[in-house]
C-alpha cells in the first residue's frame, strides 16, 4: 500500500492534465523565449551595423526597432491568449480569435504603405543599386546625390541644389541610373550639319573638342555616329566619356563650349533640322 502526500497529490495533478497548470507553465516559457527573440534581434543588426551593411547605422537602427517591436507585438499576442485560455470557454475563445484576426487586417490596410515602403527599403538594403555620396538618376528626369537612405526614404540633392525625398516604392518600382558606378560614363552632345559639309571634317572636329576638355577620359576614346537624317542635314551624336559623373554637368558644358569654339574657328556653322 503506497502513502501519498501533498507532493504526490500535485504531480498526480499535474500528470492528469490539469489545464491551469499546464498554463501557467506555458506563460513563463513563452515569456522566455520572447527575451531570447528580442537578444536575437538585437545582435543580428549590431553585427550588420559593424561588417559594412548598405545602409547608414541609422537605416539599420530603424529596421532593428521594427523587428525588435514585431517580437514583442507577436510575444504579447501569445501572452494574451494564454490568459485568455484559462478564462474563457473554447467557443469565446474562438469568437475572440476571429475578431482580433479581423482587427489585425484592418490595422494591416490602413498601415499598407509605410509597410510597404519599409519592405522596399530593406529590398534596396539587400540588393544594394546604390551608395550614400553617390550620383544616381531616377526615372527619367531626377538627377543627384544620395544623401541618405532610410527604411522609408531615400533622400537626394538634385543638380539644382533642391533636397529631395523620394520613397522606396518608386525606387523599386522605376529604373535607377547610378552615375557613380558607371565609370567612365558617356556624356553625349548632338550637333547637326548641313550636307555640304564633309563628314570627316565634323568628326575631327567633334573628336577634337572631346580630346581638349577637362574632365573626358583619354582611356576610352570618345565616339562620333551619324544618328539620322533631318532634312537637308545630318545628325551627328559624339559620345565622351568621364570619371567623374558629380561634375558631368560642368564637364557637358565645357564640352559644348568647345565644340561652338572649334566649329566657329573652322567657318562651320551647325544648322536646326528642315
Amino acid at each position: 500500500m503506497t502513502k501519498s502526500g501533498p507532493q504526490t497529490s500535485w504531480l498526480a495533478g499535474l500528470a492528469l492534465g490539469a489545464p491551469g497548470a499546464f498554463l501557467l507553465l506555458e506563460f513563463p516559457t513563452a515569456g522566455l523565449a520572447i527575451v531570447v527573440a528580442d537578444r536575437f534581434v538585437d545582435s543580428i543588426f549590431e553585427d550588420m551595423k559593424h561588417h559594412g551593411a548598405k545602409f547608414s547605422p541609422r537605416a539599420l537602427d530603424e529596421l532593428k526597432s521594427v523587428a525588435r517591436y514585431a517580437v514583442w507585438i507577436i510575444g504579447a499576442v501569445v501572452l494574451l491568449f494564454i490568459i485568455l485560455a484559462l478564462v474563457l470557454s473554447g467557443d469565446r475563445l474562438v469568437i475572440f480569435a476571429v475578431g482580433f484576426v479581423t482587427l489585425m487586417i484592418a490595422l494591416a490596410f490602413f498601415a499598407f504603405s509605410p509597410i510597404q515602403n519599409a519592405l522596399a527599403g530593406f529590398t534596396l538594403m539587400r540588393t544594394d543599386p546604390f551608395d550614400v555620396g553617390q550620383r544616381i538618376k531616377i526615372g527619367d528626369e531626377l538627377v543627384g546625390d544620395v544623401l541618405g537612405m532610410t527604411l522609408s526614404l531615400t533622400t537626394v540633392r538634385t543638380l539644382r541644389n533642391e533636397i529631395v525625398q523620394v520613397p522606396n516604392t518608386r525606387l523599386l518600382q522605376t529604373s535607377v541610373v547610378n552615375f557613380s558606378r558607371s565609370k567612365p560614363y558617356a556624356i553625349f552632345v548632338e550637333v547637326p550639319m548641313g550636307f555640304e559639309v564633309a563628314h570627316d571634317r565634323v568628326k575631327a572636329l567633334l573628336l577634337q573638342a572631346a580630346a581638349e576638355t577637362d574632365g573626358i577620359v583619354k582611356e576610352r576614346p570618345a565616339e562620333v555616329f551619324g544618328k539620322e537624317i533631318e532634312g537637308a542635314s545630318i545628325l551627328y551624336q559624339l559620345f565622351a566619356y568621364t570619371d567623374q559623373p558629380e561634375r558631368m554637368k560642368e564637364i557637358k558644358s565645357a564640352l559644348v563650349f568647345r565644340v561652338q569654339e572649334l566649329f566657329a574657328a573652322a567657318n562651320i556653322r551647325p544648322v536646326g533640322p528642315a
